[in-house]
């Protein structure tokens, strides 16, 4: 029953017939970077933010970190996902 299922993802308003193994691992990984997005917005550090609350000296060095962080937690989840085929391909093309 399950070989007649169609399974299709949505990327920038294009609909794509993938597997169902590529359907569900786009749904997570489309799930955990929502889930993170939401995180950071919870306790998101910004220069608006230390206006609002007052707060006129801050380092920025403080921001710099906590965005390479975002940042390099975001590339990490991404390469989790690769399969070994398209870490081949990453790493030849750019390096």
């Amino acid at each position: 029953m399950s070989e007649n299922k169609k399974y299709a993802n949505v990327i920038e308003n294009q609909r794509f017939e993938v597997s169902e193994s590529v359907y569900y691992t786009y749904l997570k990984s489309h799930e955990a970077e929502r889930h993170k997005d939401k995180q950071i917005r919870k306790y998101e550090l910004s220069r608006e933010k230390f206006k609002e609350k007052g707060i006129t000296k801050y380092k920025k060095a403080i921001e710099d970190e906590y965005i390479n962080r975002v940042i390099l937690q975001r590339l990490k989840t991404a390469l989790e996902s690769l399969t070994e085929e398209e870490i081949i391909l990453f790493v030849c093309f750019y390096l």
